[in-house]
């Protein structure tokens, strides 16, 4: 007889509870999102408070009477204008591997690829999850898919020009674009690795050709390779080349991949 699998080691006491980290992601988005809300109210507080009854377009003659938290938001707009808007420059072969972002897009980019990383890693050595194999590559798979779908309401809310979160923040179309894009390949890179782990799974499980029939036969395989054509119609006409010389096309592919792929994955 095979002994019992040993349980997972035990979570050290310093840590979050990594049970469900989905949860503890989108918790700090909706922080993160919330902070840029109050920034862009006391924006507007400030204005308002200083211009009093004037229109905007004219100077007015009152003495201004600033408080302690004007210098607050005044010092971090300061600080984000000098640092953190500026262009991000690093050079390798001659080409800015950033391209055009600056240095707080960078910022929230690679902490944005790095949380998701954590969110793969940990929780396969802390928890217990039930899979048929119990191998490496199936908890993987597993935990790929749900980064995926934990990622897709961030990707929705920062598409297009008139976005709900970008009135709200007060960010750019090109701040926005840039972290929809950035999302969008992870989303992409996630689903590779998903659909490379369920293969092999199946594949060392059941065989290949047993393994393919059932791809073909399952519900909700036939669900999941649904997606995956999404997936890489929407990635494959978002290429520049593509987008500068047939936007229509990226357009409509990319509006009915995403209509597509939310009740294939969520079937």
């Amino acid at each position: 007889m095979s002994e019992p699998a040993s349980p997972p080691p035990a979570l050290p006491k310093s840590m979050l509870n990594w049970h469900k980290p989905e949860w503890i992601y989108l918790y700090l988005i909706f922080g993160f999102v919330f902070l840029l809300v109050v920034r862009r109210i006391a924006l507007y507080s400030i204005d308002h408070s200083l211009r009093g009854k004037y229109k905007p377009g004219f100077k007015s003659e009152l003495p201004i009477r600033m408080t302690r938290w004007h210098n607050i938001v005044f010092s971090y707009e300061a600080f984000q204008t000098k640092y953190l808007n500026r262009p991000a420059i690093c050079r390798i072969a001659g080409t800015n591997i950033f391209g055009c972002l600056d240095w707080a897009e960078v910022g929230m980019i690679t902490v944005l690829y790095l949380t998701n990383a954590l969110m793969i890693i940990i929780p396969i050595k802390y928890t217990t999850m039930t899979t048929l194999t119990g191998s490496l590559r199936e908890k993987l798979a597993l935990r790929a898919t749900r980064c995926v779908i934990v990622q897709l309401p961030i990707l929705f809310a920062t598409a297009g020009r008139c976005s709900l979160i970008s009135s709200l923040v007060g960010a750019s179309y090109r701040s926005m674009n840039s972290i929809h894009r950035a999302i969008g390949r992870l989303c992409f890179l996630l689903v590779i690795v998903h659909v490379y782990c369920t293969a092999l799974t199946l594949s060392l499980m059941l065989g290949p050709q047993v393994a393919a029939k059932k791809i073909r036969t399952a519900p909700s395989l036939r669900f999941g390779t649904a997606a995956l054509c999404c997936f890489i119609v929407s990635a494959t006409f978002s290429f520049q080349w593509v987008r500068h010389r047939q936007f229509n096309l990226f357009l409509i592919t990319h509006v009915f991949a995403a209509a597509i792929v939310l009740p294939m994955i969520y079937h």
